[in-house]
């Protein structure tokens, strides 16, 4: 599969080789493999497998629903592969929690009912939408809060790399010069566009899913913007996603990337502690029966049993007065059966 030079480039074979050796990227006569370089982008982002992020996610006010207000999150995750911590506080005073450790998942999303833990692997609880490493932010058309629902970058432009017959072509963007390759989608007229930049070491900076009519069916548009380096990493420092209805903003959602880190965090960054949770607040363990417990500031503390009280023998204080009763009744009955015997 080859690709050929589109109509999108502005610029001269000449002045492309002028930008290319000024900036350092390498296109080869023109032609670039589009299986290639989705699968370079993949192995580029799928690297950042720790460290430490904060974002700024609001929705903003959309045409479409006009009595909404903006409404924006404060979101801070530290991750080391798959173990991952977020903090997330929605409003003054409205704080989500939620961690992954190793195979078990913490989530402390509603005030006013006890946190849980339950199996990290068997969970299907929509509290884990924010469990996601950054890996995917500026890859996945779509909210900022279903990203976890894949796992890698690989996960997520898997039906261009399972494809033999994608074209790449040169195209001009915001006077960048990109990759852009096209995806036939399965609705007839539909097309999904991806543009890759080779100057932010092959990351993607636009993507969007067309409608086969303008102002008909699902629109879709992504764009990441403000690259900058991190370290040896390009980040975006802002993306943007919209979504239109029948030509209607149902969607526009952007994400500030506040601060960025690929170190691998230090030890003990990433668990019950950098949840921080109020002391006091308190657990049910849902793999264990809802087993209580609570926060002390330092671990979780299982709670002492309470439907029980312990006499000074070891015995239960129910069992006790459940034998008492039963020896009253007998002696009741049998006070009766001997008043009716000797009557």
């Amino acid at each position: 599969m080859r690709a050929a030079r589109g109509n999108g480039a502005t610029l001269g074979i000449h002045a492309v080789a002028v930008v290319c050796a000024f900036s350092g990227i390498a296109w080869a006569d023109d032609e670039m493999s589009a299986t290639e370089l989705l699968e370079r982008v993949a192995e580029y982002r799928d690297k950042l497998i720790h460290g430490t992020a904060r974002f700024v996610v609001t929705s903003n006010k959309m045409e479409a629903l006009p009595g909404l207000e903006q409404h924006a999150r404060d979101v801070t995750i530290v991750f080391d592969e798959n173990d991952i911590v977020a903090v997330v506080k929605k409003a003054p005073g409205v704080v989500h929690r939620s961690l992954r450790l190793g195979d078990a998942f913490y989530c402390d999303a509603n005030p006013a009912l006890p946190g849980f833990i339950e199996s990290a692997s068997g969970s299907k609880s929509p509290e884990g939408r924010y469990l996601l490493r950054p890996t995917l932010v500026g890859m996945r058309l779509g909210l900022f809060e279903n990203l976890y629902r894949h796992e890698s970058a690989h996960d997520v432009l898997r039906k261009g790399l399972d494809r033999s017959d994608l074209t790449a072509i040169q195209d001009s963007l915001d006077g960048e010069q990109t990759w852009k390759v096209e995806v036939p989608m399965a609705l007839a007229g539909q097309k999904f566009s991806v543009w890759i930049s080779e100057m932010y070491g092959d990351s993607i900076v636009r993507m969007e899913v067309e409608p086969p009519k303008e102002n008909l069916g699902r629109h879709e548009l992504l764009e990441a913007t403000g690259y900058e380096r991190h370290g040896e990493y390009w980040f975006p420092s802002s993306i943007r996603y919209r979504l239109w209805q029948s030509g209607r903003l149902t969607i526009d959602e952007t994400t500030e990337v506040t601060s960025i880190s690929f170190d691998k965090p230090s030890k003990g960054a990433i668990g019950l502690a950098a949840m921080d949770l109020p002391v006091g607040r308190e657990f049910v363990d849902r793999r264990n029966d809802n087993a209580p417990s609570t926060w002390n500031g330092t671990e979780l503390i299982a709670d002492e049993p309470t439907g029980e009280l312990e006499t000074g023998n070891g015995t239960s204080l129910p069992l006790v007065i459940n034998i008492v009763v039963l020896l009253a009744i007998a002696a009741l009955l049998a006070k009766k059966y001997l008043s009716r015997a000797s009557g």
